[in-house]
């Protein structure tokens, strides 16, 4: 996905999941897809949550204030800080792929090879599931 398009990418769960079952897939090479396929928490499952897609990062971004007011005033957890994170929204220059990352303070994205940087990794559950 281009630069120019990234904010119109939603698909975060089906990326996870195309990821995941790629013939080419390994869980220590792709630790990021790994850790959200078997994430769960009370009242969720393994395969609820995914890496979101750079849109759905983004959108986060812009309403991560409410996002965190809700997680204080409801007592569920701790706010989510504003650090890069890394998405499953993906970007093949012909040679090598690379995976986009957005940084919550600003919305801002870039693109890295994710063997090559460290950012954090934040499971988003999916409000439907995709096929």
């Amino acid at each position: 996905i281009i630069y120019d398009k990234i904010k119109y990418d939603f698909d975060g769960y089906k990326h996870t999941y195309d990821i995941a079952n790629a013939a080419d897939y390994n869980a220590d090479l792709f630790k990021a897809i790994d850790y959200c396929i078997n994430y769960s928490t009370e009242g969720t499952n393994k395969g609820d949550w995914h890496l979101g897609a750079a849109g759905e990062m983004i959108m986060l971004a812009q309403n991560l204030a409410i996002v965190n007011a809700s997680i204080l005033l409801n007592n569920i957890g701790t706010p989510i800080s504003m650090l890069g994170f890394w998405t499953s929204s993906q970007y093949y220059d012909g040679l090598f792929v690379y995976s986009w990352y957005v940084t919550l303070d600003d919305g801002n994205s870039g693109m890295r090879g994710c063997r090559d940087y460290k950012h954090q990794v934040l499971p988003l559950l999916a409000f439907t599931k995709q096929a």
